[in-house]
């Protein structure tokens, strides 16, 4: 009897394995295709930030997609690049060991959802500004 509360404890206690290992929150490096800084927008669930590229953010994982939009500027054409959100691995594992409360877990917190490390955005330069 022991032995089967322990099991029962040690499962509940790995329960939400996503959000204990991972957690909710996820750092995202975002640079250039050609190297140079640019303007961006950086789109996610929680909102929007203006940062300048190449930078790291530190988002908060979500199923919907990270959109990352360069701005016009003098020298850069305006483009647009989408970060997928991807299931995370250990959210099956969580399935395994955790069952539905710790699968429910990883789902509320968001802890169950991944984007690409690093992400290249795809930069244009106007005309005037290239090199000749």
């Amino acid at each position: 009897m022991k032995k089967i509360i322990t099991v029962l404890a040690i499962t509940a206690f790995m329960s939400g394995c996503a959000s204990i290992i991972k957690g909710n929150n996820q750092n995202v490096n975002i640079s250039t295709s050609n190297g140079k800084q640019a303007e961006a927008i950086v789109s996610t669930a929680s909102g929007q930030q203006t940062v300048t590229l190449p930078t790291s953010v530190s988002v908060k994982t979500d199923n919907k997609d990270i959109v990352v939009t360069v701005k016009e500027s003098n020298c850069n054409n305006s483009s647009t690049a989408v970060v997928p959100s991807r299931l995370h691995p250990w959210f099956w594992g969580n399935i395994i060991t955790g069952g539905l409360f710790g699968s429910t877990t990883d789902s509320v917190s968001g802890a169950m959802w991944r984007y690409d490390e690093s992400v290249i955005v795809n930069v244009t330069e106007k005309e005037q500004c290239k090199i000749k």
